[in-house]
């Protein structure tokens, strides 16, 4: 581990690219630090403003990954209730499916399907609308 170190500080400043052994951390941060101090003002601005951009490319993409699993949730609770009502009363009686439609809370999904374990008939999920 010094020895990669010794090489860090002998040759950071004349490297172009991070060698393959060194592309872990801690030593590629410290790459990106030695990288940034070199700089001119002109650079470091352009480096800080590409820096934001991709910082809020990111959160995008996490917030739509975290929207899609939600929403992936949904679907599968709501398959889910409609083979057990399907599999206790025989069937969905009309506008059941459209009821289940309209929520669109995993945890409300949830609930109604534990109420199908105690429920007598199929409008007993729906009692408390």
């Amino acid at each position: 581990m010094a020895d990669k170190w010794i090489y860090f500080i002998k040759e950071a400043g004349n490297l172009e690219h991070i060698p393959k052994s060194l592309e872990i951390e801690p030593y590629k941060h410290a790459f990106e630090i030695a990288n940034v101090a070199g700089m001119s003002k002109e650079e470091l601005a352009s480096f800080e403003a590409a820096s934001i951009v991709l910082q809020d490319e990111k959160g995008m993409v996490e917030a739509a990954w975290d929207k899609g699993k939600i929403e992936g949730k949904i679907e599968g609770e709501k398959a889910l209730l409609i083979r057990l009502i399907e599999r206790k009363w025989g069937g969905l009686k009309p506008g059941i499916k459209e009821r289940l439609n309209r929520i669109n809370s995993p945890e409300e999904l949830e609930a109604l399907g534990e109420k199908v374990i105690t429920s007598n008939c199929v409008e007993d999920l729906f009692q408390d609308e």
